[in-house]
């Protein structure tokens, strides 16, 4: 039997999880190419850890390898949307309707703390803030939390890693328009509103179409962009659909893909755990 040794595979890890949150945050575009000679030397190890690593990333499907090209990182399709989306709707509906329909009394500290932060990030630009991403993620992934399922909470983990990237990539919405549906949504639950799961169903059905619109397709304007968020000013579920929504079309057309050693500067170097 032959093992590798532990000093080997925690670097391997570490290497894993500081490419894998740099993708997931925005921080290593996606379409860049990851160089493995650049990134060894960024993070003070070798070579054949990065290479490691990045065969992990390949096996979770945030980068794909390419014969005699190199490794990149995974440039979401229409299928992958539809995919996330789709299990997240079956997966948030049912943690909504669990919630609504327990008699236990749970603790939404932190579903409420995610709404607050939506709040105090939010932008009037067209694309919602990093902080803001992260803070609708946490609002969603709580809600999945308090319904309880370990091995729907796992699953879900990678869903909405998955989901930064669509958004971080697609999203044509400014952050003003998150707090409002994610309050009415949460008021729903608290209130053990029988409807809740289909306002939590209706939400991401919505952001799913969003995430589809080709950038460019319709005016940013105030109204417009608070009837395609599916909400109006006073958060009021609507269900306008946009023209590029009812169509099917989706997402931006291909683009160069930037080097990471261009677009990914760790905080601080690998070493070596023990």
């Amino acid at each position: 039997m032959e093992l590798t040794p532990l000093e080997r595979n925690s670097t391997v890890a570490e290497v894993a999880r500081t490419l894998r949150e740099g993708i997931i945050g925005g921080r290593i575009e996606v379409g860049a190419q990851l160089r493995i000679a650049a990134i060894a030397e960024m993070l003070e190890t070798s070579q054949g850890s990065v290479r490691e690593a990045i065969r992990e990333l390949v096996q979770e499907g945030l980068v794909v390898h390419r014969l005699h090209r190199g490794s990149f990182v995974r440039v979401p399709s229409e299928e992958d949307r539809l995919d996330v989306y789709v299990a997240r709707e079956v997966i948030e509906t049912w943690a909504a309707a669990k919630v609504v329909e327990s008699h236990e009394d749970f603790d939404f500290a932190t579903i409420e703390a995610a709404i607050n932060r939506m709040r105090s990030e939010q932008s009037e630009d067209v694309h919602p803030t990093s902080a803001v991403i992260d803070a609708d993620m946490e609002f969603h992934h709580g809600l999945v939390r308090l319904a309880g399922s370990e091995r729907l909470i796992a699953v879900h983990e990678t869903l909405v890693a998955e989901t930064k990237i669509l958004v971080r990539a697609r999203s044509p919405w400014p952050g003003r328009s998150y707090k409002p549906i994610h309050q009415r949504i949460l008021d729903a639950i608290v209130r053990k509103d029988p409807d809740a799961p289909a306002l939590v169903s209706h939400h991401l059905r919505m952001a799913s179409q969003l995430i589809g619109i080709r950038s460019g397709e319709y005016e940013h304007d105030r109204d417009q962009t608070n009837l395609l968020a599916g909400h109006d000013e006073e958060g009021a579920v609507v269900t306008h659909r946009s023209k590029a929504a009812d169509s099917g079309t989706a997402g931006p057309g291909s683009q160069e893909s930037p080097s990471v050693s261009k677009t990914f500067a760790p905080s601080s170097p690998t070493t070596t755990s023990t």
